[in-house]
């Protein structure tokens, strides 16, 4: 099971952590996003600004990392396309993850259009971690120190630790109008990330991140919108090494109106406890 866990959470962490999300829709479901694809043409090419609204694209990013810091209790929806490549062959796999957090309690569910047997979902509830994956239900006893420490990176459970980056990781930080998007626009180094992600149970499936290069989006008030990230990185599953190219989409919604339960049948699950 540990294994099973640690590579859920190394895809869920690789494309949701760092995540700077909207908190307008209400809904389970995806929200259409409002950004035009890249293919469209457009009349006049992005331009780069100073400020939006007196302030400073610093100060914007700053004040979305203060608010996202602050919520203990919401949804987050990430929709990604990953290529994935081994052995001269290639697949492209559209996967949703929706995780709903309240406090330390939390509940995960990927979905993945390419393989069923990646579909997964884990709920922690009252200290007990239960995990449904490629048909088999387990559930462990297991505390929220003990989880940090076995299945997060390092540090990842202090204060807004999964939504700050380094200073000194950033780099070619612009800040652009695109007709009627505004977005920041930076990479993060992946050496950095990657060092950071192969702590604990993660190492041994992560083997490098190239880097990553994110779009913070906000709209003319200043608002803080999706954030897009795409990057390339390396897993190693048993002797077969994988190479990923990564898109992903992700946003914040329903603060304050979460509420998280244990599965109906969790006294079916098999009990794992010590063996994780």
């Amino acid at each position: 099971m540990k294994k099973i866990i640690a590579l859920f959470l190394c895809m869920l962490l690789i494309g949701s952590m760092l995540i700077l999300s909207s908190c307008d829709d209400t809904s389970d479901d995806p929200a259409p996003t409002e950004q035009k694809d890249d293919s469209e043409k457009k009349d006049d090419p992005p331009k780069g600004l100073e400020t939006l609204n007196g302030k400073t694209p610093k100060e914007l990013y700053n004040e979305a990392l203060a608010t996202l810091a602050s919520y203990t209790n919401y949804q987050m929806t990430t929709t990604q396309l990953i290529t994935m490549s081994a052995q001269g062959q290639s697949q492209d796999i559209n996967q949703i993850v929706i995780t709903k957090m309240d406090g330390n309690e939390s509940y995960v569910k990927m979905t993945n259009d390419m393989d069923s047997s990646a579909n997964m979902e884990t709920w922690y509830v009252d200290e007990w971690l239960y995990t449904i994956s490629k048909g088999t239900s387990a559930k462990a006893n297991i505390t929220w120190e003990e989880m940090q420490e076995k299945f997060m990176p390092e540090g990842a459970g202090s204060d807004s630790a999964l939504m700050n980056i380094p200073e000194s990781w950033y780099k070619d930080i612009r800040f652009m109008e695109d007709g009627e998007n505004y977005y920041l626009e930076f990479i993060v180094s992946g050496e950095e990330y990657c060092e950071y992600m192969q702590s604990t149970a993660l190492g041994d499936q992560l083997q490098g991140v190239d880097d990553v290069s994110y779009k913070v989006y906000f709209d003319k008030d200043g608002n803080l919108g999706e954030i897009v990230t795409e990057f390339d990185y390396v897993v190693k599953e048993g002797s077969l090494t994988i190479q990923c190219h990564a898109v992903s989409t992700s946003y914040i919604s329903n603060v304050g109106n979460v509420s998280i339960e244990a599965p109906e049948n969790a006294d079916s699950f098999i009990d794992v406890t010590g063996r994780i």
